[in-house]
């Protein structure tokens, strides 16, 4: 899903003028903010805008958190305790914790 609709902006972007690329780039943004305030419960408003190098700063900073052993023990022993009759309500409670 957004895999192709990645995909698809980007042959569009490369197909129009100037103003409709910024427009279609504002609402790509907007759109992108939006999901991720849904996912994560948060207010569109909270989300702040970064340079892309600031923002790759913040994911090198997540992806190494991600990795560090205190943080993967901490999702093993939380997800070693869920257990559930129905295997697909505990793969998503798991994954909640993820």
């Amino acid at each position: 899903g957004l895999t192709q609709y990645a995909s698809d902006l980007a042959a569009c972007l490369q197909q129009v003028d100037p103003t409709m690329q910024e427009l279609f780039r504002e609402v790509r943004r907007d759109t992108w903010r939006e999901l991720v305030a849904t996912c994560f419960g948060l207010e569109v408003n909270e989300i702040p805008t970064l340079s892309i190098a600031d923002a790759r700063n913040v994911m090198h900073k997540v992806s190494t958190k991600m990795i560090d052993p205190e943080t993967l023990l901490a999702i093993q022993t939380r997800t070693a305790k869920i257990e559930d009759s129905d295997v697909e309500v505990e793969v998503a409670q798991k994954h909640q914790v993820l």
